[in-house]
C-alpha cells in the first residue's frame, strides 16, 4: 500500500458492486484490502466489466465526448474535441468519467491528433493550436463593449437633456411680491 513520506494517508480507489463504480476512499498506514487500487483506472480494469467501454483501446478514447465526472474536485485536465479537431483543457471532478481524459496537452496531441490516422485537423503536432480562445469568452468581451457604449451614449444624452432643461428654466425673482 502507498503512503506519503510521513506515514499519512493516500487516496485509493475501490470498486462498490452495488454502485458498479469504483470510488476513491482515504486510508492511513494499515494494510489494504485486495479492493484497493491506486487509480480508479486500474479498478476498474480489474473489478468492472464497463472497463472497455470507459477505457477503449487505442485512439478509439478520442471519439469519446468529455465527462467532468459528478465528483467535486477540479482537476486541470485535457481531452480531445473531436469536432474542433484540437485538444482542449477541462475540469475533472476527480471520478467517473471515461478515458478521454488526459494529464498534460502533449499526451492527448500524441493519440488523438495523428496525421497517420487522418486526425490533421487545424492543429499541428508540435502543441501549437490554432486558436484556443473559447467563443464564450469573444462573445461575452464584444457584449460587454457594447453594452458599455450603449451606457455611455444614454449618459451623454440624459446630460445633455438636462442641462437644455435647466437653460428653460427662468430665475425665480428673490424679492417677494405682496
Amino acid at each position: 500500500m502507498e503512503s506519503n513520506a510521513k506515514g499519512g494517508k493516500v487516496i485509493r480507489w475501490s470498486y462498490d458492486k452495488m454502485m458498479g463504480k469504483c470510488k476513491p476512499t482515504v486510508q492511513g498506514e494499515q494494510r489494504g484490502t485486495r479492493n484497493s487500487f491506486t487509480s480508479e483506472k486500474q479498478c476498474l480494469m480489474t473489478c468492472s466489466s464497463d472497463y472497455d467501454n470507459i477505457y477503449p483501446p487505442g485512439d478509439a478514447v478520442c471519439d469519446l465526448p468529455v465527462e467532468s465526472g459528478p465528483c467535486l474536485a477540479l482537476i486541470p485536465m485535457w481531452s480531445y474535441n473531436k469536432e474542433r479537431k484540437l485538444c482542449e483543457s477541462f475540469l475533472y471532478s476527480g471520478c467517473q468519467g471515461n478515458g478521454n481524459r488526459f494529464e498534460n496537452k502533449d499526451n492527448c496531441t500524441s493519440l488523438c491528433i495523428n496525421p497517420k490516422k487522418g486526425r490533421t485537423g487545424g492543429a499541428d503536432v508540435s502543441g501549437e493550436q490554432a486558436s484556443e480562445t473559447d467563443a464564450g469568452l469573444v462573445i461575452g468581451i464584444i457584449c460587454g463593449v457594447v453594452f458599455g457604449a450603449a451606457f455611455l451614449v444614454t449618459l451623454s444624452l440624459y446630460l445633455v437633456q438636462r442641462k437644455k432643461l435647466k437653460k428653460q428654466h427662468k430665475p425665480v425673482p428673490t424679492v417677494e411680491m405682496t
